[in-house]
């Protein structure tokens, strides 16, 4: 959720490629850094505005489509789906 965050306020973002942030990078608006090069890349975005200016807009662009607007269809099928489940597993017993 952070690099959603993040990506909202339009600021790019730099993170670990572990857990829900992998196959995320540059068209969310960020990159995966590996523990060896923090340093670096955070050098990097501070120092290249025009890198940082894209990334910005690339974030911001992402977080637009992350909203619950977006979604809510597939969240009320995938309710359905487990509501439909559940019912056919208790008509079983």
């Amino acid at each position: 959720i952070k690099v959603k965050e993040y990506a909202a306020a339009s600021v790019p973002w730099l993170a670990s490629p572990v857990g829900g942030y992998e196959g995320l990078g540059e068209e969310q608006g960020g990159r995966l850094v590996p523990d060896d090069r923090w340093y670096e890349e955070l050098e990097r975005l501070l120092l290249d505005a025009d890198d940082r200016s894209r990334l910005a807009r690339r974030a911001r662009r992402w977080a637009q489509e992350q909203t619950i607007e977006r979604h809510a269809e597939r969240w009320e099928q995938t309710f359905e789906d487990a509501i439909e489940r559940a019912r056919a597993g208790s008509a079983v017993r």
